[in-house]
């Protein structure tokens, strides 16, 4: 073998070699896509789970004060009802004021 055919040999390998290297940063490029692609979903579910658990609470904190409320307003009406008793009032009708 001549100097000459182990230089282009050389020549021959680096370039096969770039072409090695580039077809790796291309794959390294895409998967690195992938999954900002696939973070940016996982983020997204988490924060749709967070709205998720946060409407829940709401909607129980909702449910909790109205049912308060209702009690609230069911003793008042027998603490009325109580009262009228007492001073043989007749009893008013707070029925349609009191469904929801």
């Amino acid at each position: 073998m001549s100097v000459k055919d182990d230089i282009t040999e050389k020549k021959r390998i680096a370039l096969e070699l770039d072409g090695y290297r580039d077809h790796l940063q291309e794959l390294v490029a895409s998967r690195t896509a992938e999954l900002k692609v696939a973070l940016a979903a996982a983020e997204m579910a988490n924060r749709t789970k967070t709205f998720q658990n946060v409407a829940c609470v709401v909607s129980l904190v909702d449910r909790l004060v109205w049912g308060a409320l209702r009690v609230a307003v069911s003793l008042v009406i027998v603490d009325s009802c109580i009262y009228m008793l007492k001073i043989d009032l007749p009893p008013m009708n707070l029925g349609s004021s009191v469904d929801r």
